[in-house]
C-alpha cells in the first residue's frame, strides 16, 4: 500500500474552517467518498493552510496559492471533510489530510434514517472535465490507496456493513449511496463520474480489498451497531434536553437552553430541530440529535396517515420521476420552499402522491434575471450543521426603527458613505450608494442604515470569501442560505437595492406595498416581526452573533456585537466622515442656468457695438440703391403704359 505508519498522507489541517472549529469527535466505522462536481482538479482551490501555520510557506509551495481566498479554510462554509484527493502544484495527484480522522465531517447531510456524518471518514476527489481517463484512473487509484490505509488503521472490513437503526449501511460507500439508504442528502456523486470510466463503488470495495490483501493486512471488525434514533420524538412535541448534550454540529448546548423545555419543529432520522420555548419567551432554530431529547408533552396535533405511510411531502417533477426528487419534507412550507428553489416543472406531492403545490415563476416589476427562493423559509433556517439562537426577544438598550416615517435624505450623508466605502474599496461603484439614497425614502427606510447593512453583508462590497458575487447585484445575501447556495441575482443596481429595501420593509412593517414586489423572499417573512434593526439578529442573520466569542445572546448584546448592533456601528462610522462643499459638488453638481436660445455665444459689448454700427451703415447704402432702382423701374413702366394707351 502507498500509505502506512511511516508514510502518512500530506497534512494541511484547515483549523480556520467552519467545520474544524465547530465539529466533534466520533467513533470511526467506515469511509465515504465524494467528488466535487466542479471542473477544477487542483487541491489549492479547496485546501490552503492556516494563516498562522508554522509550515505555511512550505505547504503553499506544494499546494499552490489560492489567489481568490475562496478555499474552504478562509470562507464560511457549512461543510468540511477529513481529506482531499487532487493535484498538487506540480501536477502530482495525492491525498491531503485536512482534519483528524476521528473528527466528524460535515459532508453528506442527513436522511430519514440518520446521517453517515457520524462514523464515516469522508473525502472529496477533485473533479476535472470528467473525460480525461488518465487523470481519473490516477485519482481513483489514490482514493483506493487512502481508503485501504484508513481501513487498516481503523480495522474496517471494506466489504462489511454497519447497522444503524436496524438498517445495514456499507462501510465503504459514496454520497449517492448514503442518500439512497436514508443516511444523507440527495447528491449524485460519485455516479456522475465513475461509470464514464467503468468504475463504481463495487469496484472500489474490491480494489481496496486487493490492496489490503497484498499488504498482508487482516481486519476483524467488531460487531458495530450505532446508537438508535429516539423514534418517540415527533413534530410539535415538547421536549427536555439532557444535561451535557451537544448540538448536531457538536457544540455544547448552553445551560440556559438545557434548563428550558422546547417545542420540536421537525424530525428527520436522528435529527430534530427545536424551535420555540414552551413558555414562548424564546425562539431558536437548533438541530440536535433525538438521543438527547426526552418527551415532556406529546403533541395532540400530530397526524399520521392510518395506512402507516410516513407523512412526507416529496418534491419532484412527477409521481414516477424518482430521479428528479430534490427532497422529502415533514413540513409543507419547507417542501414549497424547496419546490420554488428547484424551479420550473417541479411539484410537491403528499404521502398519497396528490399534488398539493406547484412551482410558479415570480412576476417582477422590472425585467430581472429569474430568481427563485431557496429553502429554508424565513426566518432563515440553518442547514444541518448550524446552531441558531435567536436574540430578538432581548431588550436592546439602543433601538433604531427599520421603517421610520421621519426618515430624511441628505446629499452630504450620501457623500459620507461614498467617501468611507472608497477608502476601503477603491473600485467601488458609487451608483450603488446613490440608488439607496434615491430609493430608500420611498419605503421610509434610512438609506444610511441600509447601506451599512450592505457593507456588513458584502465586506465593504469586496465580497471576499462570499458565495455572492458583485455581478449578482445582491447587496445583502438574499437567498444565500448556506452550503454554497449563491443567492438571488438581479439585472441592475436599482433592482438589487429595491429587493433589499422591500425585504427590510417586510420585516419592519405590516403595511401593504402598492408596487410590484421583486424581492423573491418577501412572502416568507412574517410581516412586521422585527420593528428594529437590532431585532434582525436571529431572523435575517442566524444566530446573529459569534457563538465562538459569546456563549449566550445576552453577552453578545452587552458587547454590542449582534447583527443589528454591528449595522449601527458601521452607520456611526459613516456618519462620522467629514465632507465639504466640494465633496458634495463632485457627486451632486449644481445645475447651471439655461442659456437663451438666441444667444448661444455671448460676445463682449465693446466688440458688439462697432460691428452693429458698421452693419447699419452698409444696410443704409444698400437700401438707398434698391429704392433708386425701384423708382426708375416704376417710371419706365409708367412711360410704357402711357405709350400703349395712345
Amino acid at each position: 500500500m502507498k500509505y502506512g505508519t511511516f508514510n502518512k498522507p500530506l497534512q494541511c489541517m484547515m483549523t480556520q474552517s467552519t467545520c474544524y472549529k465547530g465539529t466533534r469527535k466520533m467513533n470511526v466505522v467506515g469511509v465515504l467518498w465524494h467528488s466535487t462536481g466542479a471542473n477544477n482538479p487542483t487541491l489549492k482551490r479547496y485546501v490552503q493552510p492556516d494563516d498562522n501555520a508554522a509550515d505555511r510557506a512550505a505547504l503553499i509551495e506544494k499546494l499552490g496559492k489560492n489567489a481568490y481566498g475562496n478555499d474552504w479554510n478562509h470562507i464560511y462554509r457549512e461543510a468540511g471533510l477529513n481529506c482531499w484527493v487532487g493535484k498538487l502544484a506540480d501536477g502530482t495527484v495525492t491525498t491531503v489530510q485536512t482534519m483528524p480522522w476521528d473528527y466528524r465531517p460535515w459532508g453528506c447531510g442527513s436522511g430519514i434514517n440518520g446521517s453517515c456524518n457520524t462514523g464515516w471518514i469522508q473525502f472529496e476527489i477533485c473533479e476535472d472535465g470528467l473525460t480525461d481517463s488518465t487523470y481519473f484512473n490516477t485519482a481513483y487509484k489514490e482514493a483506493c490507496e487512502i481508503t485501504a490505509y484508513l481501513c487498516k488503521l481503523y480495522n474496517i472490513d471494506p466489504n462489511g456493513s454497519v447497522t444503524v437503526n436496524g438498517k445495514k449501511i456499507p462501510t465503504i460507500l459514496c454520497h449517492q449511496d448514503s442518500y439512497k439508504l436514508g443516511m444523507g442528502g440527495n447528491h449524485s456523486d460519485v455516479y456522475n463520474w465513475f461509470p464514464k470510466h467503468g468504475k463504481s463503488m463495487e469496484t472500489a470495495r474490491a480494489d481496496v480489498a486487493v490492496l489490503l490483501k497484498a499488504d498482508g493486512a487482516t481486519v476483524t471488525p467488531p460487531s458495530v451497531e450505532l446508537p438508535a434514533v429516539n423514534s418517540s420524538v415527533k413534530e410539535n412535541d415538547v421536549v427536555k434536553i439532557a444535561s451535557g448534550a451537544n448540538y448536531y454540529n457538536g457544540k455544547p448546548v448552553p445551560s440556559w437552553v438545557i434548563a428550558t423545555n422546547w417545542i420540536v419543529k421537525e424530525v428527520a432520522g436522528d435529527r430534530a430541530v427545536i424551535d420555540k420555548s414552551e413558555d414562548g419567551k424564546n425562539s431558536i432554530c437548533s438541530p440536535i440529535s433525538t438521543r438527547y431529547l426526552s418527551v415532556v408533552k406529546s403533541s395532540a396535533t400530530v397526524t399520521t396517515p392510518t395506512d402507516g405511510v410516513k407523512k412526507l411531502y416529496r418534491v419532484r417533477k412527477s409521481k414516477d420521476d424518482v430521479k428528479s426528487q430534490v427532497g422529502a419534507y415533514g413540513i409543507l412550507d419547507n417542501a414549497k420552499e424547496a419546490c420554488d428553489g428547484a424551479g420550473a416543472g417541479y411539484k410537491v406531492f403528499d404521502w398519497n402522491f396528490e399534488i398539493v403545490y406547484e412551482y410558479k415563476a415570480p412576476v417582477p416589476e422590472t425585467p430581472v434575471q429569474p430568481t427563485q427562493p431557496t429553502a429554508p423559509i424565513e426566518p432563515e433556517q440553518p442547514k444541518e450543521e448550524t446552531t441558531v439562537v435567536a436574540v430578538y426577544n432581548l431588550d436592546f438598550p439602543e433601538k433604531n426603527l427599520i421603517v421610520d416615517k421621519n426618515v430624511s435624505r441628505k446629499e452630504e450623508d450620501c457623500v459620507k458613505a461614498i467617501k468611507k466605502i472608497l477608502s476601503n474599496n477603491s473600485g467601488f461603484d458609487v451608483e450603488i450608494v446613490k440608488a439607496f439614497w434615491e430609493l430608500a425614502p420611498k419605503y421610509s427606510i434610512d438609506p444610511m442604515m441600509a447601506i451599512s447593512q450592505s457593507i456588513l453583508e458584502t465586506g465593504w462590497f469586496k465580497y471576499a470569501g462570499s458565495v455572492v458575487k458583485a455581478e449578482q447585484h445582491n447587496y445583502c445575501g438574499l437567498g444565500a442560505t448556506g452550503n454554497g447556495v449563491e443567492g438571488n441575482k438581479f439585472d441592475t443596481v436599482e433592482a438589487g437595492v429595491t429587493a433589499q429595501l422591500q425585504h427590510l420593509f417586510a420585516y419592519g412593517s405590516k403595511d401593504e406595498l402598492t408596487e410590484t414586489i421583486i424581492d423573491p423572499r418577501f412572502k416568507y417573512v412574517t410581516r412586521g416581526i422585527a420593528s428594529y434593526w437590532q431585532q434582525l439578529a436571529g431572523r435575517w442573520a442566524c444566530p446573529g452573533y459569534d457563538t465562538n466569542a459569546y456563549d449566550t445572546p445576552a453577552k453578545a448584546m452587552s458587547a454590542s456585537n449582534t447583527y443589528g448592533q454591528k449595522i449601527r456601528t458601521i452607520y456611526n462610522q459613516l456618519m462620522g466622515v467629514t465632507v465639504i462643499d466640494a465633496d458634495v459638488e463632485k457627486y451632486f453638481p449644481k445645475e447651471q442656468p439655461e442659456q437663451s436660445a438666441s444667444t448661444e455665444t455671448e460676445i463682449p459689448t465693446q466688440i458688439v457695438t462697432p460691428i452693429v454700427e458698421a452693419d447699419e451703415q452698409k444696410v443704409s447704402k444698400i437700401t438707398d440703391i434698391i429704392i433708386q432702382i425701384i423708382k426708375k423701374l416704376f417710371e419706365s413702366l409708367a412711360e410704357n403704359f402711357r405709350k400703349g394707351t395712345k
